[in-house]
């Protein structure tokens, strides 16, 4: 082997080696909120269909939610293909969320385990950051009729 090929192996194992997708270690979120159970479970549903998600359980007695099932391509060179959908509970003043995840073929998919694609590992924490943001923030006072008021923000 000459040492241009012999560098030019070594520059590619790598690149590819970069581009591999990166896994992070992963834990179900739970999250504790003074946000009243139904507000909290109309903003995880909110959250999740804003972001893209399709619901395919919708429990609002229960306060439980669960999304189809998504695809994410990990990497160009690899072809890896992870398959994941959120399960959200809102009960008791608390938020759990839990990303199931798959990797591998469809006609058999092997679990993620302990770890998840980092880019999923961010997602689940930007979501319930939003979730919790949109169950606290202040509502506008009602008026007389038991709406919400509406003002133009002018002095009266």
């Amino acid at each position: 082997m000459t040492p241009r090929l012999f560098w030019a192996l070594l520059i590619s194992l790598v690149f590819a080696g970069c581009m591999a997708t990166r896994m992070s270690p992963y834990a179900p979120a739970e999250k504790t909120t003074d946000a009243a159970p139904e507000r909290l479970y109309a903003a995880a549903e909110g959250v999740l269909l804003d972001r893209g998600f399709l619901i395919a359980e919708r429990n609002p007695e229960a306060g439980t939610l669960k999304t189809e099932q998504r695809t994410l391509i990990g990497d160009e060179v690899f072809r890896s293909e992870f398959r994941y959908s959120i399960s959200v509970e809102t009960r008791g003043g608390k938020l759990k969320m839990v990303m199931s995840c798959s990797r591998g073929d469809k006609s058999a998919p092997e679990s993620c385990g302990d770890d998840r694609p980092e880019k999923l590992v961010l997602e689940q924490e930007r979501l319930v950051e939003a979730i919790l943001a949109e169950a606290s923030a202040e509502l506008p006072p009602a008026d007389a009729d038991g709406g919400a008021a509406v003002t133009d923000g002018a002095a009266d």
